[in-house]
């Protein structure tokens, strides 16, 4: 018989999205993300820092099986490459039976959802709630002038692949318009 998990407890800052204690702190710096913004836009990269702080994500660290969460909360910088805002790598689950939950706490985004050809796009900004279900990759972009502050819930045994959105794209964008208004753009053929 598998013993029980043990109850865990910690302090979250909905104003800095810290979670004290946390079991799994990293930080994803803008040359951890190649790959991830537009081709055409990689030049604009070349200018910029590889160690700029692009977000962070704290986590409690749980047993990987089925019926435990994992609470985790991410934090998003302001800031765009080119015209194109800071946002998360994004990823599938690996177990596609995988749901999450998003709690937007703090600033202005959007979520992107996609499954398949089809994707949704939904603001996030405070008080907003999201459910990505089973089978659908999510990707958070902050388009505001303060930190993005996200709390989200998964199952433990998701898993995360990254490299699907790497190599195929995610069908769409959040740029900055000439005005300086976000855009929902399509992204062009990977």
């Amino acid at each position: 018989m598998d013993k029980l998990p043990h109850p865990l407890a910690a302090f979250f800052d909905p104003l800095t999205g810290a979670m004290t204690p946390c079991d799994r702190y990293r930080q994803v710096r803008l040359g951890d993300m190649r790959g991830y913004y537009l081709a055409e836009r990689q030049d604009a990269l070349a200018t910029v820092e590889p160690d700029l702080l692009l977000y962070e994500v704290y986590e409690l660290d749980v047993p990987a099986k089925d019926g435990e969460m994992i609470p985790c909360s991410t934090v998003i910088k302001p800031g765009h490459i080119g015209d194109e805002y800071f946002m998360t790598k994004g990823h599938y689950h690996r177990n596609g039976g995988a749901a999450e939950i998003y709690y937007c706490l703090r600033g202005e985004g959007f979520l992107l959802m996609r499954n398949g050809y089809e994707v949704v796009v939904e603001p996030m900004k405070p008080g907003s709630l999201h459910y990505s279900p089973a089978g659908w990759a999510h990707r958070s972009v902050n388009t505001g002038d303060a930190d993005l502050v996200i709390f989200a819930i998964y199952p433990a045994n998701a898993g995360h692949d990254y490299g699907t959105i790497k190599e195929k794209g995610f069908g769409r964008r959040i740029v900055r318009g000439t005005d300086g208004i976000p855009m929902i753009v399509d992204e062009p053929d990977v």
